[in-house]
């Protein structure tokens, strides 16, 4: 007998199935697992609208049974147990029992609020402001941002959640920055500019939410910038504007010509906002005048 692949084999095959055949043959409960120990079958499942049955062999380690690698990107939670961080069940958790597990995803909130939410992955369409309540008077607020700490992305009240998420919530501090030249918003991403202004300013890069503002023909208007508070915006308006648009620039779109400046709180409306604004502005006038000439 020899050992190859992590299993024993002898001239007629791997030895812990042939061992096993003659167990199902005399009906015998126990089975052999590869290190030739005897084992109690067990039935793991799987809940909610991933439903699975596996079989498996008791004082084996999730990762060592045939659970589906994919569900490992969801928290799994023994069935009647309340969803927390000390009742997961993890790829190294041995299980000796049938069990039955329920797949959450989880959105972590950090911030100026901080908490742990799980969603039952259920098949269901969950929506941000509809399933984390606490987060709904901070997405209708002009004064706060709620953003992907790991996207860098502003996430909206209808944003869908079908996946971990990872939450910051702040202040609105923001930077703008406009551009000499024409770029395609296409050409820009947010993570790549948060990560080019926390290696500029040291600021955290999960504490950068970035909006990319772009035209009708999809060029970029401005980029706006929001940071955890009023200090950290007048560094990057700083580091920004002191970049040399050299052969020798290492900070990606900041190579551009362009201006960073604080964003005022009487600058919320995007430009596009304000050129239909100014036109609203316009055809009033225009009405008003044909009124007084009639």
């Amino acid at each position: 007998m020899n050992e190859s692949d992590g299993r024993f084999h002898d001239a007629n095959g791997i030895v812990d199935v042939l061992l096993n055949q003659q167990s199902e043959n005399v009906g015998y409960a126990m089975r052999w697992d590869h290190n030739l120990m005897l084992r109690r079958p067990i039935t793991i499942s799987v809940g909610g609208s991933l439903r699975k049955v596996l079989k498996g062999l008791s004082g084996a380690a999730l990762k060592d049974t045939d659970f589906p690698v994919e569900l490992f990107e969801y928290h799994l939670i023994p069935s009647g147990f309340t969803p927390s961080p000390i009742n997961e069940i993890k790829k190294t958790t041995v299980i000796e029992d049938d069990i039955e597990l329920i797949p959450y995803i989880l959105i972590s909130i950090a911030g100026i609020i901080e908490d742990r939410i799980y969603i039952e992955a259920d098949g269901m369409t969950h929506k941000l402001d509809d399933s984390v309540r606490l987060l709904k008077p901070y997405l209708e607020s002009d004064e706060y941002a709620v953003g992907d700490s790991e996207l860098n992305t502003v996430l909206k009240g209808d944003t869908v959640l079908s996946r971990n998420f990872e939450i910051v919530v702040m202040e609105r501090h923001r930077v703008k920055v406009e551009f000499d030249e024409k770029i395609r918003v296409s050409d820009i991403s947010e993570t790549v500019i948060a990560s080019e202004i926390s290696d500029l300013t040291g600021i955290e890069q999960s504490r950068i939410i970035v909006e990319v503002e772009g035209d009708s023909e999809g060029f970029v208007v401005r980029v706006i910038i929001t940071l955890p508070d009023e200090e950290k915006g007048m560094t990057v308006v700083d580091r920004l504007n002191n970049i040399q648009n050299d052969d020798h620039c290492q900070s990606g779109v900041f190579c551009r010509n362009h201006k960073a400046s604080l964003l005022t709180a009487d600058e919320t409306l995007s430009k596009s906002d304000h050129v239909i604004e100014s036109r609203f502005v316009t055809w009033c006038f225009v009405l008003f005048m044909t009124r007084m000439l009639l």
